[in-house]
């Protein structure tokens, strides 16, 4: 019913609405390709985690806490676009960008490699973890042992 009014009131509306609709997009097109590559590539990456973002907030029950999560995700996904786009303006910054594109990647690598490593010397196994995890009281039997002299077993 509010359509057919609105379409008597300016026959032409939905026209001039689409239009300005397609101008809007050609209009952010153009800004995205303004940006340097690193900026458009993080830009790409942070928008389709906040598409996955959307969707696992709608399982949540506190949808007040999620949104205000995604506005900050928003904020900052704008904030270092911008930022990537100075650096490349800068001698060298194209390179620059690039590498704080993957910095985070690299340290969670590394991060990752690190507590295999960590893991593997230690010979833990998958019920360790499970319990350090869970902060369930871990205490190994042989933690008496590990400081000098404190050997509840042992007679002086």
């Amino acid at each position: 019913m509010f359509y057919l009014e609105l379409k008597i009131v300016h026959p032409y509306l939905f026209s001039i609405i689409l239009y300005n609709m397609s101008s809007s997009v050609k209009d952010l097109k153009k800004s995205f390709n303004k940006l340097c590559g690193p900026a458009q590539f993080y830009l790409g990456m942070s928008l389709i985690s906040i598409v996955i973002y959307l969707v696992n907030m709608m399982e949540h029950t506190n949808q007040m806490t999620t949104l205000s999560g995604i506005v900050m995700q928003s904020l900052v996904v704008l904030v270092w676009t911008y930022v990537l786009n100075w650096v490349c303006t800068l001698k060298y910054g194209v390179k620059i960008s690039w590498l704080l594109v993957f910095l985070p990647i690299i340290l969670v690598i590394i991060l990752l490699v690190v507590f295999y490593h960590m893991i593997d010397t230690m010979g833990l196994k998958k019920e360790d973890i499970q319990k350090m995890v869970n902060n369930k009281d871990y205490k190994d039997e042989d933690d008496d042992n590990l400081i000098e002299g404190s050997c509840s077993s042992c007679s002086a």
